[in-house]
């Protein structure tokens, strides 16, 4: 039996490289993180390392791209609520 192991990548590069491009639309803050970290199942909060809003389709394939590049995972969110 084969086992699959993948080790991630330092996140501090890949959000180096996201705030290059995207500037003030990617988010270190406490609390969004905490806000995008939350969903309705019974587990604990647990925040992502950055939260980058993008404005097309083509900004999304650009995110995570990036991310590939560092190893690094990407939970994507079709809508939020932002308030």
């Amino acid at each position: 039996m084969s086992q699959l192991a993948y080790e991630y990548g330092s996140c501090e590069p890949a959000i180096d490289e996201l705030i290059t491009r995207f500037g003030d639309r990617v988010s270190l803050s406490d609390a969004v993180r905490e806000r995008f970290g939350k969903d309705e199942s019974f587990h604990p909060s647990l925040p992502p390392d950055a939260v980058v809003t993008p404005h097309s389709t083509e900004e999304v394939s650009e995110i995570v791209s990036i991310c590939a590049r560092h190893h690094i995972p990407v939970i994507p969110y079709g809508t939020r609520d932002r308030t």
